[in-house]
């Protein structure tokens, strides 16, 4: 059995990625444009890794007979629906850093659980990975952007 602490950190860290911003974004289609192309790229490249991490939390919290929670979507990502996704790569990476901060935190409750501790620390290298991407993103789109006229 596991500790009631190892479980809440784990229940919390399946729920940070499970109900992250790109993961709401996969169901809630942001709207794109051509130009959009990478930003789709990295977005999925996110989800697609955000869901091997929860298949793995969830397969080790199973293993142990913890049922699972996934939670629920935080309401103030229905503001989002209906923006382009190039908007919404400097939502993605403030959502981001937030998730980092979270991880971070609960990495640091699983300290007695060698598995548990690698599960988290994977999750928290793949979202620093996502939020360079994310940040290679702004930088494009600020790279873009039209020069502002001189008069």
């Amino acid at each position: 059995m596991l500790p009631r602490k190892t479980v809440a950190a784990l229940e919390r860290l399946l729920v940070t990625l499970y109900r992250s911003l790109p993961m709401y974004l996969t169901d809630a289609v942001p709207w794109t444009r051509q130009e959009d192309q990478r930003a789709i790229e990295v977005l999925r490249y996110i989800v697609a890794d955000q869901k091997g991490s929860c298949a793995r939390i969830a397969g080790y919290l199973q293993s142990h007979y913890v049922p699972l929670n996934t939670g629920h979507y935080p309401m103030s990502f229905t503001d989002t629906n209906d923006l382009s996704l190039g908007f919404l790569v400097t939502l993605l990476a403030d959502s981001q850093r937030v998730d980092i901060a979270t991880i971070e935190r609960l990495t640091s409750d699983l300290n007695s659980d060698p598995r548990a501790l690698a599960l988290a620390e994977e999750a928290l290298g793949g979202a620093r990975a996502h939020l360079e991407a994310l940040q290679e993103l702004q930088n494009r789109v600020v790279g873009q952007a039209p020069e502002p006229a001189t008069g």
